[in-house]
C-alpha cells in the first residue's frame, strides 16, 4: 500500500514553514530562536514570506513579534513587509466585520438555524484581534433550512446564490464577499458527519454582539484539519486553528477519536495530530489536548489499518488541490512496489477515489475528468513542463 508517510509529505507543511508556524503561534523564547533559524535559511526572506503557502502568516506573525528584540534582527525589507501586511489586513479586517455583522443580524431575526464555521468563527474566537484572513463567509446549514436560509440573504440585498456542487452555494455581498453555505461539515465525500450530529454538539459563542451557534471544540478541530489539508489552497492557516483551538478551549480526546472514526477520516486526522505533535513541537500545546497514550494508539492503529481505497483517496486530493505532484510522492516511496502503486493512482484512477475526493461526481463525470485531464496535459507539455503532475 501507499505509506503514511508518502501521502503526509505533500499534505504537512515543510520544515522551512514550520519554523515560521512556530514563529507565529508559539510563545516565549522560542519564538525568537526559530525566526532566527528561518531567516538564515532563506536566501530572500521577504520573497519566501510571500509565498501562496505562507503569506496569509504575515499578520500574525508581525503581532507575535511585537515587543520583542528580534525585529531588529530581521532584514529591513521584510519588517517593513510584515507591517504593511499587518495594516492591510487590520483594514480589510473592518470591512470584513462588517459584513459579518450584517449577515447575523439578517439571520438572526429571521428565526433560521445556522452554524458559522471555518474561518469567520476561528478568526472571532481564537486569534488576538481577529487577525487571521479569511476569503469567505462560511455558514453550515440543514439540507432541510438552506432554502429558508438562502432566502433570507437574498432578500437581505445578496446576489442569488451559484452553486458550486450538490453540497456548495455562494451568495455574494455587494462588495464582492462571497457567503458559502455548506450542507456538509467536511468538504471530501469520503469523509462525512452527520450534519444532525454537528447540529446536536453546537457550541453557543459570543460574535460582535451575537449569540451565534457554531460546531463544538471537537468539530471545529475536525474541520479546521481536514479541510485544511484537503483545501485547493496552499496556505497553513488550518495549523494555527488547530493549534489556537488545543490550547485555549482543550479538547477531548475520546470524543475526537469517536467523531474521528464516525466520520471515516482517521488518516488524515492522525496525519495532521502526529505534525502537530512531533514537527510543529505541540508540547507548549498539549496540556490543552487531552490524548491520552491510549487515544493515541487507537488514533495510529485506525489509520495504519485504511485501506488502499482510503489512501488512494487521500492521494487523489493533495493532486486535485494541488498540493502535491507525481514526482513529490514518488520520491518519498520506499519500494519500487509503492511507486507502482502511486503512477496506477495517476494512470488508472479507482472511481471510488475520484468520487470520494471530489474529483468527480459518479460514473457519469468521467469522460469530462479524462478529457480535461487530456487538455491540462497538452497545455504542459506545449508550455515543456512535465506531464506526469
Amino acid at each position: 500500500m501507499i505509506s503514511i508517510e508518502t501521502l503526509a509529505s505533500t499534505l504537512v507543511p515543510t520544515d522551512g514553514v514550520t519554523l515560521l508556524l512556530r514563529a507565529a503561534f508559539l510563545e516565549g523564547q522560542e519564538t525568537s530562536s526559530v525566526l532566527r533559524r528561518w531567516q538564515d535559511q532563506e536566501e530572500d526572506p521577504t520573497q519566501a514570506m510571500a509565498s501562496p503557502e505562507t503569506v496569509s502568516l504575515a499578520p500574525t506573525l508581525f503581532a507575535n513579534l511585537q515587543g520583542r528584540p528580534i525585529l531588529e534582527e530581521l532584514s529591513p525589507r521584510l519588517v517593513t513587509y510584515l507591517k504593511t501586511a499587518l495594516v492591510h489586513e487590520q483594514l480589510r479586517l473592518t470591512a470584513y466585520r462588517s459584513i459579518l455583522a450584517e449577515v447575523l443580524h439578517e439571520l438572526g431575526h429571521r428565526n433560521v438555524r445556522f452554524l458559522l464555521t471555518g474561518g469567520a468563527l476561528n478568526g472571532e474566537t481564537l486569534y488576538p484581534h481577529g487577525l487571521r484572513h479569511s476569503h469567505d463567509i462560511d455558514l453550515l446549514v440543514r439540507p432541510s433550512e438552506r432554502t429558508a436560509v438562502e432566502r433570507a440573504l437574498v432578500d437581505a440585498g445578496f446576489a442569488p446564490p451559484r452553486r458550486h456542487d450538490r453540497n456548495h452555494l455562494t451568495l455574494l455581498h455587494a462588495k464582492g464577499l462571497p457567503i458559502s453555505l455548506h450542507e456538509s461539515a467536511l468538504a471530501f465525500r469520503a469523509y462525512q458527519l452527520d450534519c444532525e450530529d454537528v447540529f446536536a454538539r453546537a457550541e453557543t459563542y459570543e460574535i460582535l454582539g451575537h449569540a451565534v451557534e457554531g460546531p463544538g471544540r471537537e468539530d471545529r478541530f475536525l474541520q479546521a484539519c481536514i479541510n485544511g489539508i484537503t483545501s485547493d489552497r496552499r496556505g497553513v492557516l488550518w495549523v494555527g486553528d488547530s493549534m489556537l483551538l488545543a490550547r485555549q478551549q482543550g479538547l477531548d480526546g475520546g470524543k475526537l477519536a469517536m467523531t474521528s472514526q464516525a466520520a471515516n477520516c482517521e488518516l488524515p486526522v492522525w496525519i495532521a495530530l502526529r505534525y502537530l505533535e512531533t514537527r510543529l513541537a505541540l508540547a507548549a500545546v498539549r496540556p490543552g489536548v487531552r490524548l491520552t497514550p491510549e487515544i493515541r494508539r487507537l488514533l495510529e492503529t485506525a489509520a495504519g489499518r485504511s485501506g488502499p481505497s482510503a489512501r488512494e483517496t487521500l492521494l487523489q486530493g493533495t493532486w486535485s488541490g494541488h498540493r502535491g505532484s507525481v514526482h513529490q510522492h514518488l520520491k518519498y516511496c520506499a519500494s519500487a512496489g509503492e511507486k507502482l502503486l502511486v503512477l496506477k493512482a495517476k494512470v488508472l484512477p479507482s472511481l471510488r477515489a475520484l468520487t470520494g475526493s471530489n474529483r468527480v461526481d459518479g460514473p457519469g463525470d468521467l469522460p469530462r475528468f479524462y478529457w480535461g485531464r487530456a487538455q491540462r496535459l497538452l497545455r504542459r507539455a506545449g508550455a515543456g513542463h512535465p506531464v506526469t503532475r
